[in-house]
């Protein structure tokens, strides 16, 4: 006897996701050659194929527990469940790191990264999550110096 679990949020939006991506990938499969089963693509129409039959079929198993949730309501619960504080705020910290990494240069841009990671994720203590990301970069300037002869300065 099959239970019925109720839909995460958002569920229903990646199950369409995941049926538009398929027809997409099916679609583009067409472009590659495929005179034959060895052809470079025939692999992609079947994986195409087989993911569009696959949404369908748990699209078509879930309808009533679907039809429950509106669009609407699916992107009001999306954001807290699929996007938790913490990974809006690690996301930031690496888009920062990013746009940091060439005015400060690696080693200080990194040596921040690892720091505020550390202290971000509780991993550790400020003062500690210094001394570790010091010795971290420490590690990687001596690597990347004398095995790889990488200049990072």
């Amino acid at each position: 006897m099959e239970k019925n679990i109720p839909p995460r949020p958002g569920e229903k939006i990646f199950i369409w996701f995941l049926l538009l991506f398929s027809t997409l990938t099916l679609i583009y499969s067409f472009t590659l050659p495929h005179e034959n089963l060895s052809s470079p693509g025939t692999f992609p129409v079947l994986i195409g194929a087989v993911l569009i039959v696959s949404a369908l079929s748990i699209l078509w198993k879930n309808r009533k527990l679907y039809r429950e949730d509106t669009l609407k309501k699916q992107i009001a619960k999306i954001g807290e469940f699929a996007l938790p504080r913490q990974v809006v705020i690690f996301t930031i910290i690496l888009i920062l790191y990013i746009v940091l990494i060439d005015p400060l240069h690696f080693i200080f841009s990194s040596y921040l990264f690892l720091a505020g990671s550390f202290i971000l994720l509780k991993g550790t203590g400020p003062i500690r999550a210094l001394l570790i990301a010091a010795a971290v970069l420490g590690g990687i300037y001596l690597v990347f110096q004398y095995v790889f002869k990488v200049i990072l300065w």
